[in-house]
């Protein structure tokens, strides 16, 4: 019986293996070899190689990077100063109706040791309510707080941190995400924790792998989350109807209001879902 039962745990064991090829293969054949990069550490440049102040405010800012830290400060002027650490030859900036800052210096393929990524450093004032557009393929996006910002971001690799955003449309294949406080947000997500303090809309979420938090909902209009893989925890909501449904799990809903005009739809395929 031992014999049997370790004959089957060999042919699941290798069942996965095969199954984790097949995935490798077919993101080689959709992303090409030049798509696929394994990261070892890596540093952040201190060499600065641009700055400038802008007295127009512009009516987008567009960043595009294959490797950078990429920064939104809010500030009190009434300008727009940017700072940029790296290598001169890979920046080009476009300055006219819209603000175009893109750094490329190539893909590294399949091991990068101690690769040196960017620095991209906007500072915007506070009550800035136009378009930022952001593309970036490794590293990590901080956003501060504007309560009228339009933010969307295109990430490959790395965590994005905003503080406060009026709408936010982030896609992040792998990294965390987390929001202070936005009013809506879209959001999709391959591998990584979603965490949202505060939502005041609407919201709309699908990961699938990692876990969904949401500290307070105050939603005004129909909703979703989705995750295959992870929880779904919201601590505190408004008089909403939430629909909750897992494969493999529990469902917990507290105080569910069957007759209320909006509703919040959760699903895990594995995972526990809490609503309070």
């Amino acid at each position: 019986m031992k014999s049997k039962g370790l004959i089957i745990g060999l042919i699941v064991f290798f069942s996965v293996l095969l199954i984790g090829f097949i995935v490798f293969f077919v993101i080689l054949l959709n992303k090409g070899f030049n798509g696929l990069n394994i990261n070892l550490g890596s540093r952040i440049s201190n060499e600065k190689i641009y700055e400038k102040t802008y007295e127009e405010t512009f009516e987008n800012i567009i960043i595009n990077s294959d490797a950078s830290k990429i920064e939104i400060k809010e500030t009190d002027k009434n300008t727009v100063e940017v700072e940029v650490y790296g290598k001169e030859k890979n920046l080009t900036i476009k300055d006219s109706t819209n603000l175009e800052i893109e750094y490329k210096e190539g893909r590294c393929n399949f091991f990068c040791l101690n690769r040196e990524i960017a620095r991209i450093v906007v500072y915007l004032p506070s009550e800035y309510e136009n378009k930022i557009k952001i593309k970036n393929d490794a590293g990590n996006i901080e956003i501060g707080e504007f309560k009228y910002l339009n933010l969307v971001v295109d990430a490959d690799a790395g965590n994005v941190s905003v503080g406060k955003a009026d709408i936010v449309d982030i896609e992040n294949n792998a990294g965390n995400i987390k929001i202070d406080t936005v009013n809506s947000a879209k959001i999709t997500s391959d591998v990584g924790n979603i965490k949202i303090n505060e939502v005041n809309e609407k919201f709309d979420i699908e990961n699938n792998c990692g876990n969904i938090e949401i500290e307070y909902v105050n939603i005004t209009k129909d909703s979703s989350a989705k995750t295959d893989t992870g929880n779904i925890t919201i601590n505190h909501k408004n008089d909403i109807y939430v629909e909750g449904t897992t494969d493999v799990g529990k469902v917990n809903i507290d105080e569910n209001n069957r007759k209320a005009e909006i509703k919040l739809d959760l699903k895990t395929n594995v995972g526990t879902i809490n609503v309070k």
